[in-house]
């Protein structure tokens, strides 16, 4: 399968075809969540955007951007532009960096 993307940041993550094992699904007992066609047809025919730093999200249950706080684990300089909150009411966005 090929995926063709236009990079729209200076240094937009790495896209990567989907897998299909996962180690959270690996855990579960008799590895049930195999069973839901619709969770494996997706890890195994999409794309995975890997994301570029790790960040820690807290929301106090707010109305307001303001109440949902981001913060990377480590100084990242690309962090303002990959996760935000758009719509408030805590719903993170993310921008993948790619058309």
């Amino acid at each position: 399968m090929e995926l063709e993307c236009y990079p729209t940041a200076e240094r937009p993550p790495e896209i990567v075809p989907g897998r299909p094992q996962r180690a959270w699904m690996e855990s579960f007992a008799e590895r049930h969540p195999y069973r839901c066609l619709p969770l494996t047809m997706a890890n195994t025919t999409g794309w995975e955007i890997l994301c570029p730093m790790s960040f820690t999200a807290e929301w106090n249950g707010g109305l307001f951007q303001e109440d949902i706080i981001l913060k990377p684990d480590n100084p990242h300089p690309d962090f303002h532009n990959f996760a935000k909150s758009h719509f408030s009411h805590g719903v993170v966005t993310f921008h993948p960096g790619y058309l």
